[in-house]
Order: structure tokens, then C-alpha cells, then sequence
């Protein structure tokens, strides 16, 4: 008998849950490190709505709002570093019957060279289905970010599309350049307005294993990240100046947070 498209979806969540608790006893970081990714992954496939197969954008904030780009295909790829590639496909399929899984820019994660400096970015809903909002995020304006050296989120991104031009020198220096921008606590850029970001710190490590760089205060960096682990598995959007966690976790904090870590247990 055929399988709806639902019973189809239920069962990759089912089997990506059994896989996670079976893959666990595996990691060959310390107890902790695996209960960090174990936790995440879990808080990851806990997002994933049972029809539509796709992650919302958090669970108290936009539970009903679910981003094609960047959330879904960063999500995706996660997975799949972790080896979980049914789950990513069937993202990617979901993904792609809204016909939108690529923006040009959050593909710079994945090893592609995307259009830089970045263009500004639009947020265009594509649907509604009942209470759910599909959404999805372009980089198609003809404005971009000229002072992409003053955010620190935009100088990684940068680093990593030198990465992937095989650039690696001018991603080295670019790393060390974006780094200053960390003071002890997070990274106070263009874009600080008291409150601190946390996928900055995970794209901090990300940037600097894929150029092989030593980062400089790459412990605290971690260790903040780690802090902002919340009990869901999930990882906060931000934290204030005492290091307390703000916000609600998400779907795409949690997604860098768990590449920064990826980097570093497998490099």
C-alpha cells in the first residue's frame, strides 16, 4: 500500500531520533561534548512540524513561522554533518517544492562561493498554510553591505568565501581582523545594541577551522557559546553584558552552533 507524503515524514523523524541515540554512544569527544550535540540534534529534530517536514523558527517566538533560507538549508546541512543525510534530503525535497532552498548566501556555510559583499537582505513570505508561514530570505537587491567589515557575522561569512575560493592567506588575515571585534564577553560590532549575538560566536570558530587558523581566545569563545545552551538543547539568540542567556533558542543558532562544534570534535 502507497504511504502518504505525512507517514513518509513521520518516519524520517522517527528513524533521525533512533539514530541520534544510537550515533551518541559513538562521538569521541569528552561525556559532555557528546551530551552538547546529542542535546542539539534532538532540539533540531524537535522543530520539525510532522506535515509540512520542515523546522520552525523557535519554539515560544515564531512557532508557527518556518524559514526556507537561511533556517531550513542551514538546518539541513547540519544534519548532515552529523551524518544524517535521509534527514537532509528530505528537507532539501520540502525545500524545494516552495522552490527556494539557495539565497546566494547562507550557501557560503556549505563550501560554495557566493556574491560578495553580501546584498541587503528581504524577507518575503511565500505561504500560508493554516497557522504555519513559510518564509524565505533573498539577497537579490542591488544594495550590499559596503561596511560589511564593521559586522561581524558578514567579515566570517567573508572569510569563508575566501576559504572557498581557495584563498586561504586573505582568509587567515581576515579572521584576525574580525576578531578584534571580540571583547572578552562577544562580539561588540556595528550591530551591537546591548545585547550580544550569539551564532557570531559559533561562526567565530567555524571561520577560523575552516582556514585553519589558531583563534585567539578561541577557549572563551567556546565557553560562552556552550553557556548558551539552554535545558530544550536548543541555543539562545543572545545574552547580555553578564553572560546570561537572552531570547528564545532557535532553529538557526542552533544550527551554527552546532557546525562551530562539528569543526572542532572532527577536525
Amino acid at each position: 500500500m502507497a504511504h502518504s507524503w505525512s507517514q513518509i515524514i513521520y518516519i524520517f523523524i522517527i528513524s533521525t531520533i533512533i539514530l541520534i541515540k544510537i550515533i551518541s554512544f559513538y562521538f569521541p569527544p569528552s561525556t559532555s561534548m557528546r551530551a552538547v550535540i546529542h542535546d542539539g540534534l534532538d532540539y533540531l529534530n524537535d522543530q520539525i512540524h510532522p506535515k509540512l517536514g520542515l523546522l520552525r523558527e523557535s519554539p515560544e517566538v515564531a512557532p508557527n513561522r518556518y524559514w526556507l533560507t537561511n533556517d531550513n538549508a542551514l538546518a539541513g546541512y547540519t544534519f548532515s554533518q552529523f551524518g544524517y543525510k535521509d534527514t537532509r534530503r528530505m528537507i532539501l525535497r520540502n525545500l524545494d517544492d516552495y522552490g527556494d532552498f539557495e539565497n546566494n548566501y547562507i550557501e557560503v556555510v556549505m563550501g560554495h562561493v557566493v556574491d560578495m559583499p553580501p546584498r541587503i537582505p528581504e524577507a518575503v513570505l511565500i505561504t500560508k498554510i493554516g497557522d504555519a508561514e513559510i518564509w524565505t530570505e533573498k539577497h537579490e537587491s542591488d544594495s550590499r553591505y559596503e561596511d560589511w567589515q564593521e559586522y561581524a557575522n558578514l567579515g566570517f561569512m567573508m572569510v569563508l568565501n575566501s576559504v572557498n575560493q581557495d584563498n586561504v592567506d586573505l582568509a587567515r588575515e581576515q579572521v584576525l581582523t574580525t576578531r578584534q571585534m571580540f571583547d572578552e564577553k562577544g562580539f561588540k560590532d556595528k550591530a551591537f545594541n546591548g545585547s550580544y549575538e550569539t551564532y557570531k560566536l559559533a561562526l567565530a570558530i567555524y571561520a577560523a577551522s575552516k582556514c585553519k587558523v589558531e583563534l585567539q581566545d578561541g577557549e572563551k569563545i567556546l565557553e560562552i557559546l556552550l553557556e548558551m545552551q539552554d535545558k530544550n538543547g536548543g541555543f539562545h539568540t543572545h545574552y547580555d553584558e553578564n553572560l546570561n542567556p537572552m531570547g528564545d533558542t532557535n532553529t538557526e543558532t542552533t544550527s551554527f552552533a552546532l557546525l562551530a562544534i562539528h569543526t572542532l570534535v572532527y577536525r
